[in-house]
């Protein structure tokens, strides 16, 4: 990504974020005061009202921000295996390697297998996102742009020839690399119940939803650059509103 396309989208980010963040601090106290109430009653779903787990975004490691979703059982029984870690140290710098083995509390993704009560609520409207405002706000991600998979996705573990293989092909995603990762972008708007159905052809069409993000800012003005990423968030809004979060 140009730096000026990076500058644009910063100022966009601060823009929102600060005021946007001031906000909705009532909502997410009340967020927090309504998952600790949950566990009151559900004592099986007791646990940290936060998860976090490591994302790259710019090719760089750094850490997400999520309310927990799953049940903290569920989640200290994830490991990852040998073989996965062996193929996401490679695409890691020595001082990321060392923050990722001295932290593998970190390696479990919330995939929401076995949600809390609670959990369920808010997946259903993508409540569990919004403590990534934070992440934008240190500038470790941007409103619009491809979303930060975890580590472990097969769109993190490229082969020798830098491609992941998706559905039997071969494709390249290290342009994802350039970009800061995204709050919401193209794939979110387009993901619907049609992933459940057939995540893996989702998720090559994801990689292709973020090429064309990707190839139409290369060609755009600032101008024209915010008033895309505003369009996207716009229509990301209407998705929360209709909730259509799976």
């Amino acid at each position: 990504m140009k730096n000026v396309s990076y500058f644009c989208k910063r100022i966009l980010d601060l823009s929102l974020v600060i005021p946007i963040l001031i906000f909705l601090s009532p909502a997410l106290l009340c967020l927090c005061a309504g998952c600790a109430v949950s566990m009151i009653f559900f004592p099986e779903d007791r646990g940290p009202i936060f998860h976090r787990n490591f994302r790259k975004t710019r090719g760089r490691l750094f850490l997400i921000y999520k309310f927990r979703i799953s049940r903290i059982s569920h989640l200290r029984n994830q490991r990852l295996s040998q073989n996965i870690i062996h193929r996401i140290l490679p695409n890691l710098t020595p001082e990321e390697k060392i923050r990722f083995e001295k932290h593998p509390e970190y390696h479990v993704e919330d995939g929401g297998t076995v949600k809390t009560r609670f959990g369920a609520f808010i997946k259903k409207f993508y409540l569990d996102e919004l403590p990534q405002f934070m992440n934008i706000l240190k500038g470790d991600m941007t409103f619009v742009g491809p979303r930060p998979f975890s580590l472990s996705d097969i769109r993190n573990l490229p082969d020798a020839e830098g491609k992941v293989t998706i559905k039997g092909q071969g494709v390249d995603y290290t342009f994802k690399d350039e970009l800061m990762s995204g709050l919401t972008g193209y794939y979110q708007l387009n993901k619907d119940y049609r992933a459940l159905d057939d995540y893996m052809q989702f998720v090559l069409e994801g990689v292709e939803l973020d090429r064309q993000y990707y190839d139409k800012i290369k060609q755009i003005s600032c101008f024209r650059l915010l008033l895309l990423d505003i369009s996207i968030i716009v229509r990301s809004i209407a998705v929360v509103i209709r909730a259509e979060g799976i």
